[in-house]
């Protein structure tokens, strides 16, 4: 199951005071820092963030400065003070903002239009579709942002969430884009974040067992001499001799694509190596008797099929019972043969 590719629009930065320690905001980049959802923004939204994050620093810096002033007397907010200089508040304000985008993978989108795009978004205009409403303007940004997102979607064939604020954006119709609360969005995944401790736990302390039972449907589905006939063309296979088949659980590469009634779905990436001996008849110096209408001279000869493929196992996980195997699709590997 793929993770959510999330979109967080720049009201969402406002509201939450952009990156204060704890909010909605942390939280999220946190969410990608995990691994648990991609978070995918536009040069667009990233230059509205800043221009919005240094006008509202500055301007607190300010208000602290003319109605705070008696805290200069106090050491630790003396400093403070010295720092409510423009320049200072952009740097830090553009390293701030680089440093969450670069840790937690921030896929960010650049100008890309075609005249088709630009077409849509003046005709949304004129005819006051969403985002636009009574010629606004400012909703210019968010009209190409829309747009950008949107074919990104197409793209991926992926569809992608809008964390918004702003009632214009969320109402944009589109399959590829589809609007949620961002806290009841935050609530469901630190659900979610919650079940991948528990899974990954249970994983650890269940890793044996479950490679064993994966370990031994690879061997079985392995031990078929007309899977390699292919391999070795022309001639006649006597014997398959599985020599070891070792099983990897992927504990970083967790999904989880199902939930209902307390039992959770769970994808997990599976490494699979294998090692296997094909005995079979050499005709390489052998004759052909017409008369008995049979080969004569064969000599038996061995060869080893070395593979190695990456697929994944279906698992069950109950808080109750841990975790079982729902389904291994041993055909992932017999493929690679």
């Amino acid at each position: 199951m793929q993770k959510d590719i999330v979109f967080v629009d720049t009201s969402v930065y406002i509201k939450e005071k952009y990156f204060s320690e704890g909010n909605a905001i942390c939280t999220l980049f946190k969410l990608a820092k995990e691994d648990i959802i991609d978070l995918i923004s536009t040069d667009i939204t990233n230059q509205e963030v800043l221009r919005h994050m240094r006008k509202d620093c500055m301007e607190a810096f300010s208000k602290m400065r003319k109605q705070c002033n008696v805290l200069r007397n106090i050491s630790i907010y003396k400093d403070s003070f010295g720092r409510a200089n423009k320049d200072i508040v952009e740097k830090e304000v553009d390293q701030i903002f680089e440093k969450h985008l670069r840790t937690s993978k921030v896929c960010t989108l650049g100008y890309k239009y075609n005249e088709k795009d630009v077409k849509d978004v003046f005709d949304s205009f004129f005819n006051e579709r969403v985002p636009f409403s009574s010629h606004k303007k400012s909703e210019f940004p968010d009209a190409f942002i829309l747009k950008l997102l949107e074919n990104y979607g197409k793209k991926k064939s992926s569809r992608i969430v809008i964390l918004s604020a702003d009632d214009d954006m969320s109402r944009y119709e589109s399959y590829y884009l589809y609007a949620v609360d961002y806290k009841d969005y935050i609530t469901d995944k630190l659900v979610v974040k919650e079940k991948f401790e528990d899974i990954k736990t249970a994983l650890e302390k269940q890793n044996d067992g479950l490679c064993s039972q994966i370990q031994n449907v690879c061997e079985n589905g392995l031990d078929n001499l007309s899977l390699y006939v292919n391999c070795i063309e022309g001639v006649e296979v006597t014997r398959v001799t599985v020599n070891h088949v070792r099983v990897n659980l992927d504990r970083d590469s967790i999904y989880i694509y199902n939930e209902e009634g307390g039992v959770v779905g769970v994808e997990v990436d599976c490494d699979i190596e294998f090692s296997v001996d094909v005995e079979y008849e050499n005709a390489a110096n052998a004759y052909f008797d017409s008369e008995d209408k049979r080969w004569y001279g064969t000599e038996l000869d061995t060869i080893t099929i070395r593979k190695s493929t990456t697929t994944y196992a279906d698992l069950l996980f109950d808080e109750k019972k841990g975790l079982h195997i729902e389904e291994f699709d041993v055909d992932e590997v017999l493929k690679t043969i």
